[in-house]
């Protein structure tokens, strides 16, 4: 948490190795963070910080939220490689727009999301 807020505040990554950060995220109970995307994830938390205050990114759903779109984005990218999104990845970068599309038994459906994801090409 102590290097999240240090990126957030732009005093850089702090003297954690990437497998620090792993453990760190998954500690805070954060999933789909990898050692591919980790550089992506932590520069998300940087840039969504522009205030330099530490205070951009202040919930474990904020963070889950990033974490969650970069493993959709790298299962769009690669099937074959990435592992399928959850509906948790799905309601987790949904939650701070207040829709609530994916609950109430729409689980069923989460194999044409991750197909829908998987045609899509990113970029």
């Amino acid at each position: 948490a102590e290097n999240i807020l240090a990126l957030g505040k732009g005093s850089g990554n702090g003297f954690a190795t990437d497998a620090e950060w792993l453990s760190g995220f998954s500690l805070l109970g954060i999933s789909g963070v990898t050692a591919s995307n980790l550089v992506g994830i932590k520069a998300a938390i940087d840039s969504k910080d522009t205030a330099n205050t530490g205070d951009a990114i202040d919930t474990l759903q904020e963070l889950q939220a990033i974490a969650s779109l970069y493993r959709i984005n790298d299962y769009a990218d690669n099937d074959t490689i990435y592992p399928m999104p959850t509906l948790a990845d799905y309601q987790a970068i949904l939650a701070n727009q207040n829709v609530n599309l994916l609950t109430n038994g729409l689980s069923a459906n989460l194999s044409a999301y991750n197909d829908a994801v998987r045609t899509k090409a990113v970029g």
